[in-house]
């Protein structure tokens, strides 16, 4: 399948790829594709003036049927612990959200960054989060420590669901 994303701007993100060891998913409800009235669900969730992201959801939703990805059911900050302990300890850890984080409440989100930086006592660890941020586009943010210092770089701002990007990070960039 392929995402299609405009770029804007004249910086150009890294499109190496990183090397994947290990992945899970966590999700307080997640939907099982495999059943045929749970991803009709999902597809009724798509506007219906966007039938781009019907066929996008469409593609996604058969190499998930193909190949389906490790998703446990409940709370991360419940879940985190146990599964930052299975990922293999000879390999970084990389933590993804998009548009979660904002539904937390203070309390919630130190409790995050003190699992966060435990697991970053015995390895490098890096955030990687698209998040929404109120009064702004989304935008992209990678925040590594455990590894020398902690740093947070704001790499690009996007569209809500992935029509575009663009690029912040000069440092990163390619040519």
């Amino acid at each position: 399948m392929r995402i299609d994303c405009r770029l804007k701007g004249d910086l150009r993100p890294p499109l190496e790829t990183a090397p994947i060891a290990w992945r899970l998913g966590v999700d307080r409800n997640p939907i099982d594709v495999t059943d045929a009235e749970q991803a009709l669900w999902l597809r009724a969730l798509v506007w219906p003036d966007q039938p781009w992201r019907a066929e996008l959801l469409l593609a996604a939703i058969r190499v998930a049927q193909e190949d389906p990805a490790e998703v446990l059911r409940g709370d991360a900050l419940d879940l985190l612990p146990e599964i930052i302990a299975r990922v293999p300890a000879d390999t970084a850890l990389c933590l993804y959200s998009s548009f979660t984080l904002y539904q937390l409440g203070p309390s919630q989100r130190a409790t995050l960054d003190r699992i966060v930086e435990r697991a970053a006592d015995s390895r490098p660890v890096h955030r990687l989060e698209l998040e929404w941020h109120p009064g702004e586009k989304p935008y992209l943010e990678l925040e590594s420590f455990g590894d020398g210092p902690r740093r947070r770089v704001r790499l690009a701002s996007a569209h809500d669901h992935g029509a575009w990007l663009e690029w912040l990070d000069r440092d990163s960039a390619t040519v």
